[in-house]
């Protein structure tokens, strides 16, 4: 079950984190089309937590180099490593279609039907975002498997 007060101040910190950092307050110029706040709040959250997500993948990885090769608390990390690395997968994936948004300022529900994946490639920060999507995911598979061939060779 999830908690609900870490959540709640996990969103406050990013949102002040935002707010301090300049990424909200910044304003449209006159005359320029733009795809609207929600949008942009969206852009700068997912960038967000797609970096947060991809800090605690790599310590994720990096942490049962550390420790002991028969400490317990590694095993733990390497599945904790698998499961940052899809979220990474996941929050990237949503930024890069946040991007088309955002960079063509199209809002959401009005870009045409069947022109979003041609557009996400055609973008080159959305596609460099897919290619992130595809290397977080390999990072989770890796992580997956690798967890599931230590369990087997301790099982014996």
């Amino acid at each position: 079950a999830v908690r609900l007060a870490p959540v709640a101040v996990a969103l406050g910190a990013m949102t002040l984190v935002l707010l301090a950092a300049g990424e909200l307050s910044r304003g449209t110029p006159a005359g320029i089309p733009d795809a609207g706040a929600a949008v942009a709040w969206a852009v700068a959250a997912g960038r967000l937590l797609a970096q947060v997500c991809a800090v605690l993948t790599v310590g994720s990885v990096l942490v049962p180099v550390l420790l002991d090769p028969g400490d317990p608390r590694g095993d733990a990390t390497r599945r904790a490593a698998a499961g940052w690395a899809a979220a990474w997968a996941v929050c990237s994936a949503c930024v890069s279609v946040l991007t088309v948004w955002h960079v063509t300022a199209v809002p959401p529900g009005r870009m045409p039907s069947g022109t979003l994946p041609t557009t996400v490639w055609a973008l080159p920060p959305a596609r460099a975002l897919l290619l992130v999507t595809l290397l977080a995911t390999l990072a989770a598979l890796s992580a997956v498997v690798g967890a599931m061939a230590r369990s087997a060779r301790s099982a014996r």
